[in-house]
């Protein structure tokens, strides 16, 4: 019913709403608490009463003022009146220790007012004291706050029992104080059963000992620490794989413009030498393919005269010639009549020379032009010189029509072409 009532307060003008929520409150609490409702706003007074009483659960005993008691007295039929003490956003629990607390205040014992306030920092002048039906502690688990707390105390069980003596309650998140061979270790109250706030007189309770805040801590900034070098890890190979990626990219886009490049330099050098082809094979042929180009030269190359058919007749008349073409690497062989013009000479030189370059521009692997390249494409386009000899005793052969005879070409001679300049 209470459920269904604070689903419903919205349904509600806003200045009832309130009141409404108040009301509720009471109730559930009413129900919680099997009738008895209690809370009250009290000024605090810090007491170490219940230690100057001898009281062995000295810890969280409080006294109320008088005027309390008579609405408390039919909560006694459920046992030892426990109580919930808030100060703003922090709460504990603790139990009656009498009614003899001045009108408007409560005496709060020193580990009581700790709780309600930050490290270091006095108590809170006001606290709100609210009856709590709590039930009995069956299983504790505490947190040593110093990791000093496993490694000095030898007999840790016997220690927390003897501070949980101190205690009639315990509440989730609060820290005990436990005092041994005069040094006093911090604990927090990290879980308890059957619910976050028990009583814990008249009980077995079951304790557990975690792992301290310092271990933990440290555990923590080792994992963060290890996590931190395996996201560093992880960027400085994403940030190598994107440069390798990109220099890998870039090392493509390269070779493709070179590619690009030596494509343009090739398909210029073909036009260069295909109209080279034309206007030597201009006499046999009105227009050249690119695809023929090479067969047609080696015809030409094959013609009677350039192959020197006509000297093997008359052996004494023949001048065999090699030449050797420094810008191409090639060694030309061939026997001419010693009566052939000079022209001729130049002319095979010319045609063996553009027949090797259209056959390496031809190729599918063929590159861009390079130095040697560039020197063969001077010597078709530009000219050449044929050089006899060396040194003081060399002679160029003259193209024109003077005969092979007549420039002193002898029977067996070994000629450099050159470039012009």
């Amino acid at each position: 019913n209470v459920a269904i009532r604070k689903a419903a307060l919205h349904c509600l003008p806003k200045q009832e709403q309130a009141a409404e929520s108040e009301r509720l409150e009471v109730e559930a609490k009413l129900e919680l608490n099997r009738g008895t409702y209690f809370s009250q706003r009290y000024k605090v007074e810090v007491s170490c009463k219940a230690i100057e009483k001898g009281i062995s659960r000295h810890k969280d005993k409080i006294s109320l003022p008088r005027s309390a008691e008579h609405v408390l007295s039919p909560a006694r039929r459920n046992g030892a009146l426990c109580f919930e003490v808030a100060a703003g956003s922090k709460r504990t629990h603790s139990m009656l220790l009498d009614f003899s607390a001045a009108e408007g205040k409560v005496e709060l014992p020193p580990h009581v007012a700790g709780c309600l306030s930050e490290p270091g920092q006095a108590a809170p002048d006001h606290v709100t004291v609210s009856y709590s039906l709590l039930q009995e502690g069956v299983f504790a688990r505490l947190q040593p706050i110093s990791s000093d707390f496993q490694k000095n105390v030898i007999d840790l069980e016997a220690s927390l029992l003897q501070t949980l003596k101190g205690h009639a309650t315990l509440t989730e998140g609060e820290i005990l104080d436990v005092e041994c061979e005069g040094v006093c270790y911090q604990v927090r109250v990290l879980e308890l059963r059957p619910s976050p706030q028990v009583k814990v007189i008249e009980t077995d309770l079951e304790v557990e000992i975690a792992p301290s805040v310092e271990y933990e801590d440290r555990i923590a900034e080792e994992e963060l620490a290890r996590r931190r070098a395996q996201e560093a890890a992880a960027r400085l190979a994403a940030e190598r794989a994107q440069r390798e990626r990109e220099e890998r990219e870039a090392a493509e886009a390269r070779l493709l413009q070179e590619a690009k490049e030596k494509a343009i330099q090739r398909d210029a050098a073909l036009d260069r030498l295909l109209s080279v082809a034309c206007e030597l094979l201009a006499p046999r042929s009105a227009a050249v393919e690119p695809q023929d180009a090479p067969h047609l030269i080696e015809q030409f190359l094959e013609d009677d005269v350039l192959s020197g058919t006509g000297a093997a007749e008359y052996p004494s008349q023949s001048c065999e010639l090699i030449l050797e073409v420094a810008a191409t690497g090639q060694r030309l062989h061939r026997v001419f009549d010693e009566t052939a013009d000079c022209s001729v000479l130049h002319t095979f030189v010319r045609a063996s020379v553009l027949l090797h370059e259209l056959k390496r521009l031809s190729r599918q692997d063929a590159g861009g032009m390079n130095d040697a390249n560039e020197k063969a494409m001077s010597l078709i386009c530009e000219g050449f010189q044929l050089v006899m000899g060396f040194g003081l005793a060399s002679k160029k052969i003259q193209n024109g029509a003077c005969s092979l005879r007549s420039e002193g070409v002898g029977r067996r001679e070994k000629i450099l072409v050159k470039p012009l300049s």
